[in-house]
């Protein structure tokens, strides 16, 4: 069951110099488990009417200077297909990123598709590919098919570290000329910040 509430306690230092330092204004409390769970994303392929010819794609952005794809896959492909091509994501002869090492796949057949389910880091050996994971995106190429295929790619299940770690967020900024002015963040049910210059 979750947790709901915590007792702290702590006691004034003692010794030279030690008077309970300031007056404490507020808490921060950074609590992780102990346990981990795997992420797991959802790839769903869904059609209006049969498919022959339909591939495509899974991208994967790790940091903002990286972001790799994988070759093209047939609509209907098979989860071990889709799993090597997911491990291979970022392998070249020049430079090896070994961005996924540990994912398993499986496939189930929807009434117009299928739907991939990628479960990341479930290794209880290994962390590698352990904790939130960036969620992939899709590419969808129809070769002269008219069903009018459609991918969507959802995070089922945020992964979590076992004792946790921080998490870290990017925001680049890009535009053509020379950039000014200035932008507000928000986060869920928080209030704007104030203006933060370009």
């Amino acid at each position: 069951s979750p947790i709901t509430e915590a007792s702290v306690e702590w006691k004034i230092p003692e010794g030279v110099g030690s008077d309970g330092g300031d007056n404490i204004d507020g808490y921060l409390i950074k609590w992780w488990s102990g346990r981990k769970s795997p992420e797991i994303q959802v790839v769903k392929l869904q059609y209006s009417s049969p498919l022959s010819e339909t591939a495509f794609s899974l991208s994967m952005s790790p940091s903002p200077q990286v972001k790799k794809e994988t070759s093209l896959l047939p609509w209907d492909a098979p989860a071990d297909l889709v799993r090597r091509a997911i491990i291979n994501l970022g392998w070249d002869e020049i430079d090896d990123q070994n961005i996924v090492q540990d994912v398993e796949v499986s496939r189930s057949s929807l009434t117009n598709g299928f739907a991939w389910s990628i479960t990341f880091g479930n290794n209880p050996g290994r962390d590698t590919n352990d904790g939130d994971q960036v969620l992939f995106t899709g590419n969808i190429v129809e070769n002269g098919d008219t069903g009018s295929p459609t991918l969507i790619i959802s995070t089922v299940q945020d992964g979590q570290r076992s004792l946790g770690m921080d998490e870290v967020q990017f925001l680049q900024i890009t535009g053509t000329g020379t950039l000014s002015g200035y932008y507000k963040l928000k986060f869920e049910s928080s209030g704007y910040t104030s203006d933060i210059a370009v």
